[in-house]
Protein backbone atom coordinates (compact mmCIF):
# COMPACT_ATOMS: atom_id res chain seq x y z
CA UNK A 1 0.00 0.00 0.00
CA UNK A 2 2.81 2.09 1.03
CA UNK A 3 3.99 1.53 -2.39
CA UNK A 4 0.66 2.58 -4.23
CA UNK A 5 0.33 5.91 -2.41
CA UNK A 6 3.73 7.21 -3.27
CA UNK A 7 3.67 5.57 -6.93
CA UNK A 8 0.63 7.71 -7.35
CA UNK A 9 2.36 10.86 -5.43
CA UNK A 10 5.50 10.76 -7.62
CA UNK A 11 2.85 10.53 -11.02
CA UNK A 12 1.58 13.84 -10.08
CA UNK A 13 4.37 15.04 -8.78
CA UNK A 14 5.99 14.23 -12.42
CA UNK A 15 2.90 15.56 -14.29
CA UNK A 16 3.05 18.93 -12.14
CA UNK A 17 6.59 19.44 -12.38
CA UNK A 18 5.99 19.30 -16.46
CA UNK A 19 3.49 21.66 -16.45
CA UNK A 20 5.43 24.07 -14.37
CA UNK A 21 8.55 24.09 -16.64
CA UNK A 22 6.17 24.63 -19.37
CA UNK A 23 4.61 27.75 -17.47
CA UNK A 24 7.89 29.36 -16.71
CA UNK A 25 9.33 28.77 -19.52
CA UNK A 26 6.08 30.76 -21.20
CA UNK A 27 6.98 33.44 -18.75
CA UNK A 28 10.58 33.93 -19.62
CA UNK A 29 9.53 34.04 -23.41
CA UNK A 30 6.53 36.08 -22.87
CA UNK A 31 8.77 38.73 -21.05
CA UNK A 32 11.60 38.42 -23.19
CA UNK A 33 9.95 38.81 -25.91
CA UNK A 34 8.06 42.41 -24.23
CA UNK A 35 11.29 43.47 -23.44
CA UNK A 36 12.77 42.81 -27.10
CA UNK A 37 9.52 44.68 -28.78
CA UNK A 38 9.69 47.39 -26.04
CA UNK A 39 13.04 48.45 -26.15
CA UNK A 40 14.62 47.09 -29.43
CA UNK A 41 11.54 47.42 -31.72
CA UNK A 42 9.61 50.62 -29.67
CA UNK A 43 6.44 48.81 -29.93
CA UNK A 44 5.31 46.82 -26.54
CA UNK A 45 2.82 44.09 -26.88
CA UNK A 46 0.30 44.70 -24.29
CA UNK A 47 -0.93 41.00 -23.86
CA UNK A 48 2.73 40.24 -22.79
CA UNK A 49 2.53 40.97 -19.15
CA UNK A 50 -1.41 39.73 -18.85
CA UNK A 51 0.47 36.13 -20.18
CA UNK A 52 3.03 36.59 -17.63
CA UNK A 53 0.59 37.06 -14.83
CA UNK A 54 -1.63 34.79 -15.60
CA UNK A 55 1.41 32.15 -16.21
CA UNK A 56 2.28 32.78 -12.87
CA UNK A 57 -1.18 32.63 -11.06
CA UNK A 58 -0.69 28.74 -12.33
CA UNK A 59 2.60 28.22 -11.35
CA UNK A 60 1.78 29.48 -7.84
CA UNK A 61 -1.10 26.84 -7.27
CA UNK A 62 0.46 23.99 -8.86
CA UNK A 63 3.84 24.91 -7.44
CA UNK A 64 2.72 25.11 -3.92
CA UNK A 65 1.43 21.09 -4.50
CA UNK A 66 5.28 20.34 -4.82
CA UNK A 67 5.91 22.47 -1.73
CA UNK A 68 3.54 19.85 0.23
CA UNK A 69 4.28 17.02 -1.15
CA UNK A 70 7.57 17.93 -0.10
CA UNK A 71 7.34 19.17 3.44
CA UNK A 72 8.93 22.59 1.88
CA UNK A 73 5.80 25.05 3.33
CA UNK A 74 6.81 27.54 6.15
CA UNK A 75 5.63 25.82 9.05
CA UNK A 76 6.88 26.21 12.97
CA UNK A 77 7.97 22.71 13.70
CA UNK A 78 10.36 23.98 16.29
CA UNK A 79 7.71 22.61 19.58
CA UNK A 80 6.01 19.79 17.71
CA UNK A 81 9.49 18.30 16.64
CA UNK A 82 10.72 18.08 20.43
CA UNK A 83 6.90 16.21 21.01
CA UNK A 84 6.98 12.27 21.84
CA UNK A 85 6.52 10.63 18.19
CA UNK A 86 2.83 9.49 18.65
CA UNK A 87 2.08 13.12 19.81
CA UNK A 88 3.82 14.65 17.23
CA UNK A 89 1.98 12.15 14.60
CA UNK A 90 -1.17 13.28 15.76
CA UNK A 91 -0.62 16.78 15.77
CA UNK A 92 0.77 16.62 12.49
CA UNK A 93 -2.41 15.03 11.23
CA UNK A 94 -4.42 17.38 12.44
CA UNK A 95 -2.95 19.87 10.85
CA UNK A 96 -3.21 18.11 7.97
CA UNK A 97 -7.24 17.70 8.03
CA UNK A 98 -7.30 21.44 8.97
CA UNK A 99 -5.63 22.06 5.93
CA UNK A 100 -7.58 19.92 3.80
CA UNK A 101 -10.86 21.31 5.49
CA UNK A 102 -9.57 24.77 4.07
CA UNK A 103 -8.48 23.22 0.34
CA UNK A 104 -12.35 21.88 0.50
CA UNK A 105 -13.30 24.93 0.51
CA UNK A 106 -10.94 26.51 -2.15
CA UNK A 107 -12.16 23.84 -4.38
CA UNK A 108 -16.03 24.31 -3.87
CA UNK A 109 -15.80 28.23 -4.03
CA UNK A 110 -12.55 28.48 -6.45
CA UNK A 111 -15.22 26.61 -8.91
CA UNK A 112 -18.29 29.03 -7.82
CA UNK A 113 -16.19 31.74 -8.55
CA UNK A 114 -14.87 30.08 -12.25
CA UNK A 115 -18.32 29.24 -13.02
CA UNK A 116 -19.18 33.15 -12.25
CA UNK A 117 -16.55 34.51 -14.63
CA UNK A 118 -16.76 31.77 -17.15
CA UNK A 119 -18.46 34.29 -20.00
CA UNK A 120 -15.75 37.18 -18.71
CA UNK A 121 -13.53 37.78 -21.67
CA UNK A 122 -9.75 38.58 -20.58
CA UNK A 123 -8.72 42.27 -21.56
CA UNK A 124 -6.09 41.53 -23.65
CA UNK A 125 -5.84 37.88 -24.55
CA UNK A 126 -8.33 35.87 -26.45
CA UNK A 127 -9.55 33.30 -23.75
CA UNK A 128 -12.16 34.22 -20.70
CA UNK A 129 -11.57 34.61 -17.72
CA UNK A 130 -12.44 31.05 -17.00
CA UNK A 131 -9.11 29.44 -17.47
CA UNK A 132 -7.40 32.19 -15.59
CA UNK A 133 -9.79 31.40 -12.15
CA UNK A 134 -9.35 27.67 -12.77
CA UNK A 135 -6.05 27.47 -11.40
CA UNK A 136 -7.60 27.87 -7.96
CA UNK A 137 -9.65 24.61 -7.80
CA UNK A 138 -7.08 22.70 -10.17
CA UNK A 139 -4.55 23.86 -8.38
CA UNK A 140 -6.30 23.24 -4.54
CA UNK A 141 -7.37 19.61 -5.79
CA UNK A 142 -3.50 18.88 -6.54
CA UNK A 143 -2.83 20.14 -3.27
CA UNK A 144 -5.70 18.22 -1.36
CA UNK A 145 -4.53 14.94 -2.98
CA UNK A 146 -1.06 15.58 -2.34
CA UNK A 147 -1.96 16.36 1.22
CA UNK A 148 -3.90 13.30 1.47
CA UNK A 149 -1.11 11.01 -0.16
CA UNK A 150 1.73 12.48 2.43
CA UNK A 151 -0.39 11.92 5.18
CA UNK A 152 -1.21 8.46 4.19
CA UNK A 153 2.51 7.90 3.65
CA UNK A 154 2.93 9.65 7.24
CA UNK A 155 0.49 6.82 8.66
CA UNK A 156 1.89 4.07 6.62
CA UNK A 157 5.29 4.63 7.55
CA UNK A 158 4.48 4.97 11.42
CA UNK A 159 2.56 1.73 11.37
CA UNK A 160 5.41 0.12 9.89
CA UNK A 161 7.80 1.18 12.60
CA UNK A 162 5.34 0.36 15.56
Amino acid sequence: MLHLVRHLGGQIDRLVRLLLVVFVTGMLAALLLQIAARYLMKIPFPWVEELARYLMIWTGFLGSSLAIRRGSHLGFSMLVDRLPRAINLLVSCCVSVGIMIFLGFLIKYGWFITAFVRNQSSPTLPVTMFWVYLAIPVGSAVMLLQILFALCERLLTASEKG
